[in-house]
This record gives C-alpha cells, structure tokens and sequence, in this order.
C-alpha cells in the first residue's frame, strides 16, 4: 500500500484502518514536500498495525505512539520522520530483522525505545529530533551498525560512555549545540562530524586511537582552543575542517605528519596568526579570515596543491615569489586582501594549471604584462581592486569564461585597454563591468557568442548598442543604476530571462522587454519616467497566453482597472462560476501596491501570496498555489524604493509554466 500524501489534502482515517490486511507488507505513506501540515488524521487513536509489515514508512504520522498491539517482529525499515512521537513504544520489541530506522525530525521525541534486540540495525537517524536529550544505552547491542545520525539534536549533551561498536563508520552530530564531550563510539569510525558543538577539548586517549578517521568536520565549535599534539596519530585522516572556530590557536607542529591529509579547512579562525605546517601532499588548503600577515618561502613545498583559499587576511601586503613553484594549483583566492598591491609576475610562467584567480576588494594596481601564459584561466575576478588597465596579453586567455572587473579600470584608457580584447573571448559566459564610467558600450560586446549573463550597472552610457540582440545566450542582462540610460534596446536577445533596471532614472521606453518570450522577471524600480509603459505592462501581462514577465516592478500607486478583483488589506475571495474547475484554471496575475514612506529598503520586502481553491462547502480542493514572492536577494543588495511601488506576479499550477 502506498500513497503519496503530497498530492492529498487531507486523508481522515479510522483506527481500524487496517484491520483485514493481516498479510499487508509494504505500508509507504510519503511526502517529498513536507510543509508541517498533518495530512492523515485519525481522531480516534489507531489500534491496529499487521504483524507482517517489512516496511513501513509514514511521514508526519499524528499520533504520539505505535499501537500497543504492533509487534513488528518482521520489519526491516521502519522511516517515520516528522512524526508526533512523544515515544515509540513501550518495553523491548522483537525487532531482530530491523536494519533501518528512521525518526529524523520527530521534534517531540523525548526518547529513542530500547534497541537491545536490534542486534542487525545498520542506520539509526534521529537527526532534528528537538526533544532528544539522551540516548539509549541499549545502542551498545548494535554491533552491525554503520551510520549514526543525531544532526541538530540541541538537547543532547552527551552519549553513553564505554560503548564500543566496532562496525560503526559514519557519526553524524553537527548542531549538538548542548554537546560538550567529544564522543566515543568506535575506534573504526571513518566520518565524524560533529560542527557547532560545545565541544571544549579533542582528548589525546581518544584521537591517538581513530587511525581509521578519514574525516573529521568540527566547523564552529567556538569552545575549542587548542588542538592536542596527538592529532598525528590520525594517519588516514584526508579531511579536517576547523573553519569557524574563532578561538582556536595556531595549530600544532604535528599536522605535518598527517601524511594522507588532503584537505585542510581553517577559514574564520581569528587567533590563527602563523602559516600552518602541513604535509606536503596537501591538495586543498583554505584559511580565509585569519591573521595571518606573511606567506612563507616554504610553501614552495606543497607540490599537490590544487587549491589555495587567503582571502580576507587583511594583513597580507605580499607574496613570497616561490608561489610561483605551485605547479599544480587551479585555484587562487585572494578576495579581501586590501592591504596587497601586487602578484609575483612569475606566477604566469609557472602556473600553466590555474584555471581561477580572485583578487576582489584587493589593492593589486595592475595584472601580470604576461597573463595571457596562464593558458587555463576561465576566472577572473578583479572587482573592486586598483587596477587602471588591462595588459595587452589578456586576449589570449581563450579560456576565459567569467571577467569581472567592476568597480576598476576606471580610466578611459583601462576601458580602451580592454575592449579591443573582448571579441577574443569566444567561450565568455559572464561579463562584469559595472561602476567603471562607461559612457558607450562598445558594439564588439555582441561577438560574445557564449555569454549569458551581463553587468553594466552603475555606468553613465545613454544607449545600449543593437548588437546586444546577437547575443542567444543571454539570460541576464543588468543595468542597475544607469541613470544615463534612454531606452533598452527595440530588439533583445530572444532567450533573455531576467532584466534588472533598478534606478534608470532616466529611462522611458522598455517596449523591447515584450518580445523576449521567456522573459520571467522585469525590475524598473525607481525608473520614474515610465509610468504609462508600467500599464501598458499591466495590461499585457493579463494576457495569460501572450509573452510577459513572471515578476515585474515598477513605480506607480494605482492598481490598474484591468484587475477586476481588488480589495484593501492581505486577502481577497474570489467567486468562480460553478460550471469551472480548478483544472480550467490556467493562473492569474496579482499586483500588490507597496505604500513608502521616504526610503523603503528592499531588503526587508518579503511577500507569501497564497492561492487556495475551494468548493463552495468550504471543502479545500487539491490546487494549492503557495508562494513566496520578494526581491532577489542578489540583485536588490541595499537598494531600496523612494516611491510608491506596484509589483505584479504571474501565478501558475505546478506543470502549467
């Protein structure tokens, strides 16, 4: 029996349910949408579960118990998540068949059932379990279990000690927010993630003994100081991430005999002032936001690194030249650095893997005269930075496929420095020019045959060249704050998806925002000048079976005659006629008037438009239209309105758009 609950309502159900299917072995009542919402309600209890079940799975199941009378002795998975247990069961089942067990999000589980006749339970996830503050000793009993799950379980603070469970791999308790003893289940254990814990110390009788840990995740435990000297006995370890741990202090000497050790992860750990030392077959090292003001010569030495995360060390004025030696590196960050000027030119003969370079909100004054040696390249990110122009070896980085250079190049000769070049870009997928005083877009912007995303915002041009219309690719054009801007183009690439125009203040006409057929958001927000065009919008985007865009924004206070069904207030009830069902129902367009009064910040614009259809005895019908509906929260970073606003939204049934 099997019945996914997400396209029901709601199910009411006897509790005599199931009696007469004795033979029943598969219960499955599923819901791949869970939203809180019980589905299934059995007023009177439920007093019967067959015998015979092998599986049962039932999301959201309302009860605070199983029926007394269940004796699941046959059942192999047993998945309840977000269920109302309070508890399970009483006493001890027969449960030796049992290999899975899930009670993932019950939040008002207070206790896990005896487990001691589980002898062949593999998984045990009790993750989101709110209400858990302990586990059951008889957990010792699982021999054969390999995956413990207690994620975001905040009322525990510790486990059974002397349980040794040799089969046990993987332990999982990221969110343990009350757990301050670092656990000890098995000494075979290969994954152990146990990130924003109270975790105070890593005790050396316990690490000396996990020669099996491949992966150690203890992000965000802000109670750890120090790491033991003993972490070199973790000689399979491959992964360690510290990221987060804002008190912990330079990490010991001993790591460099980690030998296996392949990913190193330190970002946000402020007391961290030294660059650490490490094995040499180290291939990921990220220590982003720490103190640290010096790169050292020795780095030279880590010959597999691939990549290498410095970002946001606002200490670091230089690198050492033996960077360069890093011959297997593909990834560079830098991003934050503000107090670096320069790069070791050298980097270009060398570095012929690196494929991404970031050097944003840096002070660097000038790339590499030979970048165009880094014949991998596909990244650039440079904005924000001091760089005036661009070396005439960048168009041979026929590689490249995201230039971000907004906010630099300043200078109408870094503009004439690059823009010979960008026709040279044939795989270029995303373009960055934004805030460089741009006063014309030059028309070789439409030979970029590949790109699909544009930023020209915070420019000073008047008009956007017709070639833009070449571009096929282009799914995201943005001109934010362009407040030269005339007009977009009459005609616009075919497949364009989102236009951004916040703050064109000068803008007028947008008529070549209708022919892009799959245009799903429009934004002309503070774009005074437009008010007709706004209606004329309006009045088009009715047309369900016409070109317009999902969402649209515009300036404007009156909420136009074309919609029929209006009210003050956050709710309207609409009539249908009784001859039409809810499958005759292609969609419909609501537009919301937004009242500001001075500044409006759009961060703080969130929308629930809710649509339910229902029959005329209140009896709720299977269309449920829920959405949210606010800004990208991207594109509208510190924006706000300085008017009033109306916003419009298309709604359509899932599988209608």
């Amino acid at each position: 029996m099997s019945l996914n609950l997400s396209e029901v309502s709601e199910v009411l159900a006897s509790d005599q349910a199931f009696e007469g299917l004795s033979n029943l072995k598969l219960l499955n009542f599923y819901d791949l949408s869970y939203d809180g919402e019980t589905r299934v309600h059995l007023p009177n209890g439920l007093t019967y579960l067959p015998r015979k079940l092998r599986y049962l799975r039932w999301d959201g199941y309302p009860l605070n118990s199983l029926p007394s009378r269940f004796h699941p002795e046959f059942l192999v998975e047993l998945c309840m998540s977000n269920s109302h247990f309070h508890y399970l069961w009483n006493g001890i089942q027969p449960l030796r068949k049992l290999k899975k067990m899930d009670l993932s999000r019950c939040k008002y589980l207070i206790e896990v059932p005896d487990l001691s006749k589980a002898t062949n339970l593999e998984e045990l996830n009790l993750s989101y379990c709110q209400s858990l503050t302990k586990v059951t000793p008889s957990i010792k009993n699982l021999q054969k279990l390999y995956c413990l799950y207690l994620t975001n379980c905040v009322q525990l603070k510790k486990i059974p000690r002397g349980i040794t469970l040799p089969s046990l791999e993987t332990v999982g308790m990221n969110g343990c927010s009350s757990l301050m003893q670092f656990p000890e289940f098995s000494w075979n254990t290969r994954r152990l993630y146990l990130s924003s814990t109270k975790i105070e110390e890593l005790p050396s009788s316990m690490i000396s003994r996990l020669s099996c840990l491949v992966e150690l995740d203890m992000s965000d435990c802000q109670s750890i100081r120090t790491l033991p000297s003993s972490v070199k006995h973790l000689v399979s370890l491959k992964s360690l991430s510290l990221n987060g741990c804002k008190h912990l202090e330079n990490l010991p000497e001993s790591l460099q005999k980690l030998t296996r050790l392949e990913t190193l992860e330190v970002s946000g750990c402020l007391n961290i002032n030294e660059f650490p030392r490490v094995a040499k077959n180290i291939e990921v090292l990220r220590m982003s936001d720490t103190s640290i003001d010096e790169v050292p010569a020795r780095i030279c030495d880590l010959s597999h690194l691939r990549s290498l995360d410095i970002s946001g060390n606002k200490r670091l004025q230089s690198l050492p030249v033996s960077i360069s030696e890093l011959t297997s590196l593909e990834k560079l960050k830098l991003s934050g650095c503000s107090v670096l000027e320069s790069l070791p030119p050298e980097i270009c003969q060398t570095m012929s893997c690196l494929r991404w370079l970031d050097l944003e909100k840096t002070s660097i004054k000038e790339l590499p005269e030979n970048i165009g040696s880094l014949i991998a390249l596909e990244v650039i990110q440079a904005r924000r930075t001091a760089i005036r122009r661009a070396p005439w070896s960048i168009g041979r980085l026929h590689r490249l496929q995201v230039l971000a250079i907004g906010n630099s190049f300043y200078t109408s000769e870094g503009l004439h420095s690059l823009c010979p070049h960008l026709s040279r870009f044939d795989d270029l997928r995303a373009l960055c020019l934004s805030n460089m005083n741009m006063i014309e877009i030059p028309n070789s912007i439409g030979n970029l045959w590949s790109l699909s995303e544009l930023d020209l915002s915070g420019n000073n041009f008047e008009h956007i060249p017709a070639s833009i219309k070449r571009l096929t690719r282009l799914n995201k054009l943005d001109v934010n704050n362009c407040q030269r801007l005339q007009a977009l183009p009459d005609e616009l690439p075919l497949g364009l998806l989102y236009i951004y125009a916040h703050g064109c203040t000068s803008l007028t006409s947008i008529s070549g925002c209708f022919k892009p057929c799959c245009l799903r958001k429009l934004v002309a927000s503070n774009c005074y000048k437009l008010d007709q065009e706004a209606q004329n919008l309006i009045h088009r985007n009715m047309k369900l079976d016409a070109a317009k865009p999902e969402h649209s924004y515009f300036p404007g206070r009156d909420v136009p005659s074309c919609f029929n069904h209006q009210a003050m207030g956050s709710s309207l009830r609409i009539h249908l006629p009784q001859s039409q069902s809810s499958s005759d129902i292609l969609g419909f367009s609501a537009c919301v008037m937004i009242g500001v009064d001075g500044q409006y910040s759009m961060n703080d614009l969130k929308i629930c438009c809710s649509c339910i259809l229902k029959r005329v005895d209140d009896a709720q019908e299977l269309v449920v239209m829920d959405e949210l509906w606010y800004p990208d929260p991207k594109a509208f970073a510190n924006m706000s309105f300085g008017s009033d606003h109306l916003l419009l939204r298309l709604f359509q049934p899932s599988g209608r758009g």
